[in-house]
């Protein structure tokens, strides 16, 4: 794109992102607001930038909207009791509303059954929570088509592979509701198969083929750590020959199998793609060692929850779901601007609205 495109891309952008806002949020001009009331937004961990700017994401909405908005989460994905605690919270403090991207636990359900019955709306992001809490039991869930994300990371995989080698599986989770669609998207793309081309092969070349053919070799689950990821990995290269690419489905364990591709220094060997994006995994995407990484909306996520939060308690009809997107990002569009929009939402729209005005101040 040129300067002029891309100068015409962004006040697009803003122009837009302006008018969205002054619908949503009256009366700002003369003085702080009264506020609309509680929402209160919990999410699955902390430390992440996914979860950062799933953060970011509510708090502007709840700025725009004018609704206090707290947003809390546990350490670690492995605590669920934590998780609970906060979700008890929020009905003792009588919270107008719950985003939540829930736990995939019997613990956390039943939590959420509590908040129902307390008459709370429920707004779902980034996940469903366990099988035992009813989708009727929540307004909406907003988060990305998981199997079309895994479908996508196997297409590429197949690219960079030329459909010969091992795969090693890195699953940050066993959570049925958060990580197999990941994982079952891809494995089903990776076995499907040209039947017209397999009808022309010989018995013998068939068997070749299956023989060398790029296949999951492993599958470990590594709880969203980036220390398990790292050992895992490292065990996978000593026990696997044909080893030819690490398929991580969050940004914890694509972030530990580049660092142990990157200490052995095989990143010309073995492949990576992941999922999510941070500034580590953006480093690895720029030295080679991550090939590519299936990247989600966590601003949107975060930004849609509270306002459809806002939207549940004004009375308004909202859509059962909402697919918020994926984009594959590698080191060929990196640098294009959809791209670096969805990677870092505030800081792109804010370095090129300033570079805007610094050229039309000249």
């Amino acid at each position: 794109m040129n300067r002029k495109g891309k100068k015409s891309f962004v006040k697009r952008l803003v122009a837009c992102t302006l008018a969205f806002s002054m619908a949503l949020a009256t009366g700002t001009a003369c003085g702080k607001q009264e506020s609309h009331g509680k929402i209160s937004v919990i999410v699955r961990s902390t430390g992440a930038d996914y979860w950062e700017y799933c953060k970011q994401g509510a708090m502007d909405a709840g700025s725009e909207l004018r609704y206090d908005v707290t947003y809390e989460a546990p350490m670690t994905e492995a605590e669920d009791n934590v998780q609970v605690d906060l979700i008890k919270k929020a009905i003792t403090d009588k919270v107008d509303a719950l985003v939540i991207s829930p736990l995939d636990t019997v613990n956390v359900a039943n939590a959420l059954k509590e908040v129902q019955q307390a008459g709370i709306p429920i707004i779902m992001i980034n996940n469903e929570a366990d099988s035992s809490f009813e989708t009727s039991g929540r307004k909406i869930c907003i988060a990305t088509n998981t199997p079309a994300g895994g479908s996508i990371a196997a297409r590429q995989a197949k690219t960079i592979t030329g459909s010969v080698g091992g795969i090693e599986v890195l699953a940050h989770t066993s959570d049925p509701s958060v990580d197999n669609g990941r994982l079952s998207g891809f494995m089903e793309e990776l076995a499907s198969a040209d039947d017209e081309d397999d009808k022309e092969k010989s018995e013998t070349e068939t068997a070749a083929a299956d023989e060398n053919a790029l296949k999951i070799v492993n599958v470990d689950y590594c709880n969203a750590d980036s220390d398990i990821a790292y050992q895992k990995t490292l065990e996978a290269i000593d026990k696997y020959e044909n080893l030819s690419l690490i398929y991580a489905t969050n940004e914890n364990t694509s972030v530990g199998a580049c660092k142990a591709i990157a200490e052995k220094k095989l990143e010309h060997q073995i492949s990576v793609i992941g999922f999510d994006s941070s500034s580590t995994q953006i480093q690895y995407l720029m030295d080679g060692v991550l090939d590519g990484m299936i990247v989600q909306n966590p601003y949107n996520m975060g930004y849609l929850g509270v306002r459809y939060a806002h939207q549940v308690l004004e009375g308004k009809e909202i859509p059962d779901s909402i697919d918020t997107g994926v984009t594959y990002v590698n080191g060929e569009n990196y640098s294009q601007p959809g791209v670096q929009l969805v990677l870092d939402p505030v800081n792109y729209i804010k370095n090129q609205v300033n570079a805007d005005n610094s050229e039309e101040g000249k």
